[in-house]
């Protein structure tokens, strides 16, 4: 059977060698990959699956919770960008783009493409958090916890 998957060609081997080669922790390298996959455990995804649940965004509770809407159209996550933007100019480079695309695009510096990575996992975390626990954490908090995140990535990076 190992040679038989062998054989066959992988559209997606590009996308692995990609994630892998970030300065990440692993569990963020998987996440990423579900997301450019569409296969977090979003509302969307689970109604598929036969769950019985109101869609709606835990961040805005203003739409349908998506992938696409989570990570590109929340007005909570634009917001969580601003206040990162006013935190440190290492965000200004990810303001034009708030998709987790970016991530993936190789001409991209890597370390902005990380920095998107830390972005996306700490505001999936407080999402699952919202839900979860029924906590709710200040904007203030997530963005330091991105922080924290990035400058033990990359203390060089400290500003």
């Amino acid at each position: 059977m190992y040679k038989l998957q062998k054989s066959f060609p992988r559209h997606d081997s590009n996308l692995f060698s990609i994630i892998w080669q970030l300065t990440i922790p692993p569990r963020m390298k998987i996440f990423i990959w579900q997301v450019t996959q569409e296969k977090i455990a979003t509302v969307d995804n689970l109604k598929k699956r036969g769950w019985m649940l109101v869609n709606r965004c835990s961040l805005c509770i203003n739409s349908e919770e998506t992938v696409e809407h989570i990570f590109n159209e929340c007005s909570f996550f634009s917001q969580f960008l601003q206040k990162a933007m006013l935190h440190s100019t290492a965000f200004y480079s990810l303001s034009f783009t708030r998709n987790p695309e970016f991530i993936m695009d190789g001409t991209q510096m890597k370390s902005h493409r990380e920095l998107m990575a830390v972005l996306c996992f700490i505001l999936w975390r407080e999402r699952c958090s919202r839900i979860f626990r029924e906590v709710e954490q200040p904007f203030n908090l997530l963005v330091e916890q991105v922080f924290l995140k990035w400058r033990t990535l990359h203390p060089q990076h400290s500003s």
